[in-house]
Order: structure tokens, then sequence, then C-alpha cells
């Protein structure tokens, strides 16, 4: 990535700003992801916290080759609930998230694919309703910062 050093200095960033850090543990899987990918995986299970108290918990999985067995980093963990939520904010329906995602409403994936929408969603709305909309469009905006609080769909601000 090239904006990756821009990118986690804003991240660090904001988890110090706003006093954010990760509680993780091991999960027994992801399910999001079908079995046949997840063996490449580890999953954990974490929760924002603000001030030591839990916003939200969450699945992530981390490729094995890439991070390891080791529990990743906080930056690491808000990078990948950014990237989600902003992946959110870029397709804001059920529909524009399947389209997406390359998938058919019919298709047998699209009900795994639909669980995660409205995973990512709940996510956004408990970050929104916890620790404000400016949170949330600052911790969209720490990977891309052309999004705007009105930019947000209404599920996510």
């Amino acid at each position: 990535m090239q904006h990756q050093a821009p990118v986690q200095t804003r991240l660090s960033d904001l988890l110090a700003e706003h006093k954010l850090g990760f509680s993780v543990a091991i999960a027994q899987s992801n399910p999001a992801m079908p079995a046949s990918f997840s063996q490449h995986q580890v999953h954990w299970e974490a929760s924002l916290l603000c001030r030591e108290q839990v916003v939200t918990t969450f699945t992530a999985s981390f490729d094995l080759e890439l991070f390891g067995a080791a529990p990743p980093q906080d930056v690491d963990l808000l990078g990948f609930l950014a990237a989600d939520l902003t992946e959110l904010q870029a397709n804001p329906t059920p529909e524009a998230w399947l389209a997406r995602m390359k998938t058919a409403p019919e298709d047998p994936a699209a009900s795994r694919w639909l669980w995660c929408y409205e995973q990512i969603s709940l996510v956004g709305d408990e970050i929104s309703a916890v620790l404000g909309p400016e949170v949330l469009s600052a911790i969209v905006s720490a990977i891309d910062d052309t999004v705007t609080t009105r930019d947000l769909s209404p599920s996510m601000a």
C-alpha cells in the first residue's frame, strides 16, 4: 500500500486521541469465511474499547503468512475495521454490497455476504451510538480522507 505509513500514523493518532484500544481473544472461526479459505487464517474476536469500556465486538481474520499467529496490534485491528466501514460506506445498500462482491442475490454465497453487510452495519451503528458520528467518520477517514460525516449512510451515522 503506497500510503501505508501515513495511514498507520493516522490510525495510531486516532487510537491515542479517542483513548481507543482492543481486547482480543482467539476465535474458532469466522462465520463470514468459507471453510476452505478459513484454513489459512487466524481468527480473532476483537472488542473495540474506549477508556476500557467495550464499544463493539467483531470477528477479524488475518492471513497466517502475512501476520503470523500472534494477536494483531491495535493499529492493525483499527485498519481492518476502517477498511470494512469504508467498503460499507461506498456500498450502503444490501444490493450494492452484493454487486461489489460480484454475487447475485440467488447465489448461495449471498447469505454469507449479506450477513457480513449486517454485521459491519451493526458495528458502525454501535460506534456511532457510543462514540458519536464524528469518531465513526474519523475511523473511516483514517484510510480514506475524502469521507465526511455527511457521506456516511444513515445506518452508519
